[in-house]
């Protein structure tokens, strides 16, 4: 499977849980709310469905999840972001780099070593 596929998954589901969802097809704002909820939930709590993403994505699981849980505390509540829907997201193109970072770069990206890393 293309590592950088599972990495544009993976950045979409952090846009998400992080900027909220952008509004697309009339999406009301309690759909919006239960995404952003279930991307933040993905995210912040183990499971065989983020161990298998993150395997794919070249991503250690309990790192991304340490991450995760810092950046949400400091990121608007889920209320906040389904009142203030996003009408554009950045493309699978330009996610897939600020996925990567989290795969390749140890530490030095945000404490989110790769499996590969020594840290």
């Amino acid at each position: 499977m293309s590592r950088a596929l599972w990495q544009a998954v993976l950045a979409r589901a952090i846009d998400d849980a992080v900027n909220g969802v952008p509004k697309v097809g009339g999406l009301i704002e309690r759909s919006r709310a239960k995404a952003i909820s279930e991307a933040r939930t993905l995210l912040t709590t183990p499971s065989d469905d983020l161990e298998i993403i993150c395997a794919f994505a070249g991503v250690e699981t309990d790192a991304l999840i340490e991450m995760m849980r810092a950046r949400i505390a400091e990121a608007p509540t889920v209320e906040e972001l389904a009142r203030k829907p996003r009408f554009s997201s950045l493309s699978v193109a330009a996610r897939e780099p600020q996925a990567r970072k989290y795969a390749e770069g140890g530490r030095k990206n945000n404490g989110c070593p790769s499996p590969t890393s020594s840290n």
